[in-house]
């Protein structure tokens, strides 16, 4: 997040809009620090020794996995880098490293893309080309046996390079040129030192001769070529479409026109003549990077400035540079004896911090330039910028935490925590108004807009008034005028603003509470104690929230920290209002947190922080507004105290940034740059985690189909964009298996596990620091279903199916058929039996009615009873019969635990058994018999105890229920079961 403090200033340094809220790093868990902005009224010449450190990325030979040493490095035009090292050819894409080894395990010297895409490669002994095997994985390829036999002995080959005739091979006493398949060979008794080709002419330096140049295939001396023969020369470059640089260990530089060597002194001689000059490359823009192998790498320009010295010192792994490589993205590559680095220079970005730029205290709050002087306030101190040496040095006499400067009166004032208010004058400081015993704790000062005399310090104790007054003092012209130590300003909160009215608009930390300062004069003299102040509170229509205030075009904006909402305030109706016109609110969504105060600098500027970096909203002049944003995506993780920006000659902007890293730098125009387009790759293609179908080098088969036992499948894959790559997100899409894009992350592999047979597409896009996405890499592929899952098999499945089917049905209608004959037969004996069973019951009926009339009924009711206990072993049975014509019901059969009950009397039907007359059905009641009784209305028994359990069974001739057989338990619920009534 960035923290932002804004100082509006006057003349060459700005004072605040916003004053200067005391850093929320000891009081608030906002960490509010404000934006410090100072104007610079006019341009400044540019002075390379302000430009700082570069930003360098370092790769430590741990992290690539082979030899420390490297000699060479190219881009491809996939933009995959590959360099030259001890232990063979090293492939970086972004994400992970490769070494391609020779089967010799020979030392890489040299690598080169032709115009035909091919990476040509030279070893110290073998020679040839990159190609891919037949998955596509890079390895190499050699051409030594094209050539004769007896020259197949080969020692280092040191350069690899390219014209229209072919490729070039360059040892130390032998020239090769591969073309068309075959070599041609070009022999030097002296030996090459150095062949290189320039505006199109083939230039060699040979030892005891000089620079020579090929003419018919032969190398002629050039023109004063010779001054060469024991110089030697490590550099050919173009220094214009027509002369040449030239780069010499002990003479220097020169430029060749045709016909003589020039001299050519630079700033950068120092380090480049008689330390081992070893190679270099052209850059954009008419500079020159130039190599040594003991003091590291320079920029220089055409007019043999020094624009940049890269070594050590400014954080470079390793000052024995081997060469220099400026790839299509714009960035520079080192190969190291140890190691590799590279410079981004398209980013328009330096820093100062730690002890390489003298900035000790590291964290810094505020910065601005006075009489020429860039100047910072850290946590230890005043420091200021040394042109001569590009460091920062203490002002002498300065300590404690600085947050704010302002200028006036000719003077460089500062205010301390430590030291009150202070003065600086070049690398010396004074004092302005002591601190004693910490009465002047100074956590900002601000000067007024409306009386440029004054300037109002905001203190931890309250709010003070220092007066210009010249001649006052021998020291300064700055005298304290007045005091209110009832005045709080929360610092943490937004601070402090002024109107066109001279009014002090500041807040108090309180929760939707501002505080309205109007100054008062009493004979002359601005008086905080007899000054009104108004208090305005939710109550006046501000929000629920913590606020900060700043202006921007004129208007008095009361922002809220959840984001969105803006305040005014109305005059007429003396409330605040909300605002839906404020610029930001074009830029920003529903509920963004700011994490720092949005605040203007002198040139009109809204600086602001979404989360997602600092960003500045410039006014067109016409009503409308650009946005600037992806010039500061790459440091968004960098928190920003303050901003300072400034014109050179030329136009370009200098933006100052300062922060817990220290300073930033910007240099160049300030406008919203058009992202970079880059693309995405996929690398290499696994089948169950080991075997190898794609290596990454041209395109992936495609349609590639697999069959039901390779059905895991890992995908590597990256996007070759060099700038803060560690922080490279990617998403991935399987069409087939899902609906949608994968949530961004750095993972660069992808495993998919036990795919179902189908068609798929694999898809894969990066997003870089800069939000901006890249190509859309694509694998289609198949998962073939096993055999019996194929559509032969289903064929197969069908027909064989079907004839099962088929037979089945034939079966089973013989079977049938037989069964049918089969039942009528068993109809036909079935209905013989049954005549004859009825036949045989009119014979049993006869004997029964003649048996009834013969027996007593009570015997026959007792008889039946007892083969009722004995059969159902029942604590009670109960016979009953009815009388329809009476209504009455008898208890023919009445026995209870061993004892028999004899009822003469009949009854009136109980209502239960009226419900089993009425429906002839069975009543079973296990559980809860007397409730269960009561639902048929009757009484729950009316001989015995009540049952726990009962079973009612009903007795019908014909269709009429004639009475009911009963089993009673009066010890169990549960005791019948469903085969108890059947048997019954």
């Amino acid at each position: 997040m960035h923290y932002i403090l804004d100082m509006n200033p006057t003349g060459s340094i700005s004072n605040s809009n916003a004053m200067i809220l005391k850093l929320c790093l000891q009081r608030s868990r906002w960490a509010v620090a404000l934006l410090l902005a100072f104007a610079w009224n006019g341009s400044i010449s540019q002075n390379t020794h302000e430009a700082g450190l570069p930003f360098i990325t370092n790769y430590e030979y741990a992290e690539y996995g082979a030899n420390a040493g490297n000699w060479g490095a190219c881009e491809d035009d996939r933009g995959i880098m590959y360099f030259a090292n001890y232990e063979g050819i090293l492939e970086y894409d972004g994400a992970n490293w490769r070494v391609i080894r020779h089967p010799n395990n020979y030392a890489g010297r040299s690598v080169l893309k032709g115009k035909d895409g091919v990476i040509y490669v030279s070893w110290d002994g073998d020679l040839g080309y990159l190609a891919s095997d037949e998955y596509g994985t890079l390895d190499f390829v050699s051409t030594k046996d094209k050539l004769p036999k007896d020259e197949q002995i080969i020692q280092e080959v040191w350069f690899t390079y390219e014209n229209d005739e072919g490729i070039w091979y360059q040892t130390s006493n032998r020239l090769f040129l591969w073309a068309d398949d075959t070599f041609k060979i070009w022999r030097s008794e002296d030996g090459f030192h150095l062949t290189a080709i320039v505006h199109d002419k083939h230039y060699a330096r040979i030892w005891n001769v000089g620079l020579t140049v090929m003419e018919n295939g032969t190398f002629n001396l050039v023109p004063g070529g010779e001054m060469f023969a024991n110089e030697r020369v490590y550099v050919m470059l173009p220094y214009d479409d027509e002369r040449i640089l030239i780069g010499t260990r002990t003479q220097g530089l020169f430029i060749y026109d045709g016909k003589t060597f020039t001299p050519f002194k630079t700033e950068a001689d120092q380090y480049i003549v008689n330390t081992s000059l070893y190679g270099g490359t052209a850059l954009p823009d008419g500079k020159f990077a130039l190599v040594c192998i003991n003091n590291a790498t320079v920029i220089i320009d055409r007019d043999g400035r020094l624009i940049q010295r890269i070594d050590r010192d400014t954080e470079l792994q390793d000052n024995n540079v081997t060469a220099a490589y400026y790839d299509s993205r714009g960035i520079l590559w080192m190969p190291l004896t140890r190691g590799i680095s590279n410079i981004d220079l398209n980013i328009p970005f330096s820093q100062f911090n730690g002890e390489n730029s003298g900035l000790l205290p590291r964290i810094t709050y505020s910065i601005g330039r006075f009489n020429g002087i860039i100047y910072a306030g850290t946590t230890d101190g005043i420091y200021w910028l040394n042109a001569q040496s590009g460091k920062f040095q203490l002002v002498n006499g300065t300590r404690g935490q600085c947050y704010t400067f302002v200028q006036q009166g000719g003077e460089l004032l500062a205010g301390t925590s430590d030291m009150g208010v202070v003065g600086i004058k070049g690398d010396q400081s004074y004092t302005v108004r002591p601190s004693v015993n910490y009465d002047y704790r100074c956590n900002g000062i601000y000067l007024s807009k409306i009386d440029t005399t004054v300037i109002y310090a905001v203190l931890e104790s309250g709010l003070s008034v220092l007066r210009y007054r010249p001649g006052s003092n021998k020291v300064t012209d700055w005298v304290e005028e007045s005091f209110a130590e009832n005045v709080i300003v929360n610092l943490n909160s937004g601070g402090l603003e002024e109107d066109a009215q001279g009014r002090l608009w500041m807040l108090s930390g309180e929760v939707g509470e501002i505080q309205v300062l109007t100054p008062t004069y009493v004979n002359g003299r601005l008086s905080l104690p007899d000054s009104d102040i108004r208090v305005y509170t939710t109550q006046d229509g501000l929000p629920e929230f913590p606020m900060y205030v700043f202006n921007f075009e004129g208007k008095m904006y009361f922002g809220t920290s959840g984001g969105d909402n803006f305040y005014l305030y109305d005059a007429d109706q003396d409330r605040f209002v909300e605002d839906t016109e404020m610029p930001l609110i074009n830029y920003i969504g529903d509920g963004v947190n700011f994490s720092a105060i949005p605040v203007v600098d002198a040139n009109g500027w809204l600086w602001a922080d979404v989360g997602t970096g600092l960003f500045a909203i410039k006014p067109d002049g016409q009503g409308g507004y650009q946005v600037v944003s992806n010039t500061f995506k790459l440091f968004q993780a960098y928190d920003t105290y303050s901003v300072f920006s400034e014109t050179i000659e030329g136009g370009n902007s200098v933006i100052w940034l300062t922060g817990p890293e220290g300073v930033l730098r910007f240099e160049g125009p300030f406008e919203e740059t058009a992202p970079q387009d880059y693309n995405a790759l996929i690398r290499t293609i696994k089948i169950r985690t080991d075997s190898m179908i794609y290596g990454g080098y041209g395109t992936a088969s495609q349609n590639h189909s697999f069959d039901y036992t390779s059905n895991t499948i890992v995908f590597s894959y990256a996007a070759p964009y060099f700038t803060d790559e560690k922080n490279m997100q990617y998403a991935t899409f399987l069409e087939g298996l899902e609906n949608h894009w994968s949530d961004w992350s750095k993972q660069s592999e992808r495993e998919y596990i036990n795919l179902p047979a189908g068609d798929y597409t694999f898809r894969v896009k990066g997003r870089n620091v800069f939000g901006h996405e890249s190509t859309v890499a694509s694998y289609p592929f198949t998962i073939t279903p096993p055999w019996y899952a194929s559509w032969l098999a289903y064929v197969f499945y069908v027909l064989i199916g079907g004839g099962l089917i088929y037979a089945f049905i034939k079966w089973r209608t013989g079977q049938l058929r037989k069964r049918s004959q089969e039942l009528e037969k068993e109809v036909e004996h079935r209905t013989e039996e049954i005549q004859r069973r009825v036949e045989e019951l009119g014979v049993i009926n006869t004997v029964q009615e003649g048996l009834v009339e013969q027996v007593k009924m009570k015997a026959i009711y007792a008889l039946v009873g007892d083969k009722i206990r004995e059969v159902f072993d029942s604590q009670v049975v109960v016979i009953n019969t009815f009388d329809h014509e009476t209504d009455q019901e008898y208890f023919r059969y009445a026995f209870e635990k061993g004892e028999l009950f004899i009822i003469e009397e009949p009854s009136p039907i109980d209502p239960l058994r009226r419900h089993i007359i009425e429906t002839g059905t069975t009543v079973l009641i296990n559980e809860n018999y007397i409730q269960e009784s009561l639902k048929y209305g009757g009484e729950p028994v009316k001989v015995g105890e009540v049952p726990k359990s009962a079973l009612w069974v009903p007795l019908i001739v014909r269709e009429e229920v004639i009475g009911t057989v009963s089993l009673q338990n009066v010890d169990h619920e549960n005791a019948f079961t469903d085969s108890d009534v059947k048997l019954l």
